[in-house]
């Protein structure tokens, strides 16, 4: 690939990861606000928003540092990202599943159904994303 290649698709790639974060960080807030409310799931910690847009714009990236070097690596890198994001995705569930937060204190009632589809959003919008954007 040529330096004018490389840089196209550097910038195609970073294009990608903006739009799909900005998808995640919308569908999952949008999520988070509606399931929540019609749930009633407190106490949430009091940095939950800021933990659900960090967690969904932080994975995107590294998704795209990890499509770029799949381009490189792999003789079908499409494919290998697509099934590697949604292996990914599948084991990212088991952490919702858990009856304690990350911080130890017991997660509050409705918390996997809150959070499941917030990783659910994100991992489809990365999987499948990425190959429709960057071309």
């Amino acid at each position: 690939m040529q330096d004018g290649d490389e840089t196209a698709q550097f910038k195609n790639v970073g294009r990608a990861v903006g739009i799909i974060a900005l998808l995640s960080l919308l569908g999952n807030h949008v999520w988070n606000f509606a399931v929540g409310t019609a749930l009633h799931v407190e106490p949430l910690p009091a940095n939950w928003r800021i933990a659900v847009t960090m967690a969904s714009i932080l994975p995107v990236v590294l998704a795209g540092v990890g499509y770029l070097i799949a381009q490189k690596v792999f003789v079908n890198p499409d494919k290998v990202f697509t099934i590697g994001s949604l292996v990914l995705t599948v084991l990212s569930l088991l952490g919702t599943l858990s009856s304690q937060l990350p911080d130890g204190t017991p997660a509050p009632q409705g918390f996997t159904m809150l959070t499941m589809p917030m990783h659910i959003i994100s991992g489809i919008l990365v999987a499948f994303g990425f190959k429709r954007l960057v071309r």
